[in-house]
């Protein structure tokens, strides 16, 4: 048995519950993950704070992760390739993060880098793509110095100064 955080109503984080549940054994192209960390983020909130088309209740919580595989599905590899119950191992883009274990597509699971520790893994993919998408989006540009603050939310604040830009083509 494993436990996660669910919304049984639309609404604030006060609302959710912690409940005792079965990860479902993982298919072809399934892995399950033993999450050690768990990414938070605003949209963690936003996607359950009222209804939207295609999010039924309840829901679980949680879009990225770091922990290791606890099952690999057959004939299955991750987003980076190969892969064995015990790798170490993040996830993004996937539903019910906020949990012991979670089973989720594979192609949405990737190795985890070796120099991070799983809370700093954990948000290393949503945080990232942000900030990538906000690099692109501005014209940063490699020896351009680039300062770059987030808003303090409830959840989470970011900060960053010249950004390091890898040379394309």
């Amino acid at each position: 048995m494993a436990w996660h955080w669910i919304a049984p109503q639309w609404g604030s984080p006060e609302n959710w519950r912690f409940e005792e549940y079965e990860p479902a054994a993982p298919g072809s192209g399934e892995v399950t993950i033993r999450v050690r960390a768990a990414g938070v983020n605003p949209a963690d909130a936003k996607h359950v704070a009222t209804a939207r088309p295609g999010t039924e209740l309840p829901a679980a919580i949680g879009y990225e992760v770091s922990g290791e595989l606890a099952a690999v599905g057959p004939d299955t590899r991750i987003g980076s390739g190969g892969a064995a119950v015990g790798d170490e191992v993040i996830a993004f883009r996937i539903n019910g993060g906020y949990a012991t274990e979670v089973t989720v597509p594979a192609e949405k699971v990737f190795r985890k880098p070796t120099t991070l520790s799983h809370p700093e893994a954990a948000n290393l993919l949503l945080a990232g793509t942000t900030a990538a998408e906000m690099l692109a989006v501005t014209a940063a540009a490699e020896g351009r110095p680039c300062c770059c603050t987030a808003r303090p939310v409830r959840w989470a604040s970011a900060s960053c100064s010249r950004p390091r830009i890898a040379a394309s083509g």
